[in-house]
């Protein structure tokens, strides 16, 4: 990742990359930005550009790391998401045999910290404003491949991406039931799962449209280790850190593949206990 410098000025003392990693963490542990230089004191992390030849001497400040924060591109984040969407999948495949090629569409919505007017009752009230959002997540491994900024009716345009990551099946709800995502769904081989309406001779409720609601998983994940609001000057400000936040959640999600892996593969234990029986 490069990261544009404005004007000539000091020459680069610190390793830009190896200061992300550290704000990834971060947030991952305690999804706070500013804990970044606490953790690089406590833990002795050489973040200077010649880290293997050089003694650690020095760390960033906070508003060091701040604005490395700032600048960095959220089509990085974007490949953040997807290389540990990859990870899991090799190894579900490969070492427990499991083709995940199924996602499923969900929209949800974060607190920000900020409030807007809303018309409630028929009287104008402050109300805690949400930034929406919409995700696609693989079914096992419960890692998210895409997110999507608000709640559009139409993900065909996404189908492409999908088809590239080894999705051949996407399991919607009625929200996405729209002509052009089963239009488009059938040009690219995606076999398209919905629930049909209510109340008509074709309803009828499907096994794997019931799975759709392990998407809730992510919801629940996130909600319950951050509580927290998402702080930010602006919305593009507060939509970077929701994708920290997915980050870290891919991170857990990948640590879990690889505990089954280790559970129901590399136990030999199990092995002597099963051939006893």
């Amino acid at each position: 990742m490069q990261v544009k410098r404005n004007g000539p000025g000091r020459p680069p003392v610190f390793n830009w990359l190896r200061i992300v990693a550290v704000i990834i963490m971060t947030l991952y542990l305690f999804d706070a930005v500013w804990y970044a230089k606490v953790l690089i004191d406590l833990l002795n992390i050489n973040v200077t550009l010649n880290y293997r030849s050089r003694r650690f001497s020095r760390s960033p400040s906070v508003d060091e790391i701040y604005k490395i924060y700032q600048k960095i591109p959220e089509s990085y984040l974007y490949a953040i998401l997807l290389t540990l969407d990859e990870w899991a999948r090799k190894r579900a495949l490969k070492n427990l045999g499991l083709v995940c090629d199924i996602c499923f569409f969900d929209s949800s919505a974060e607190s920000e910290h900020t409030k807007e007017e809303a018309l409630i009752a028929g009287k104008t009230r402050l109300r805690t404003s949400k930034l929406d959002y919409t995700v696609a997540v693989r079914f096992f491994t419960n890692t998210v491949i895409s997110v999507i900024p608000g709640t559009p009716k139409n993900i065909n345009e996404y189908y492409e991406l999908l088809r590239r990551v080894g999705i051949n099946t996407v399991v919607v709800d009625g929200y996405f039931r729209t002509y052009m995502n089963l239009e488009m769904a059938a040009e690219y081989g995606i076999c398209f799962i919905t629930r049909s309406k209510k109340g008509s001779r074709v309803w009828r409720y499907n096994k794997r449209y019931g799975m759709r609601k392990l998407v809730e998983i992510l919801f629940g994940d996130l909600w319950m280790r951050s509580k927290r609001r998402l702080f930010g000057r602006g919305r593009a400000s507060r939509y970077k850190k929701l994708l920290l936040r997915l980050i870290g959640h891919n991170f857990r999600a990948y640590e879990r593949v690889v505990a089954l892996e280790r559970l129901f593969v590399r136990v030999s234990i199990l092995e002597e206990a099963y051939l006893s029986i």
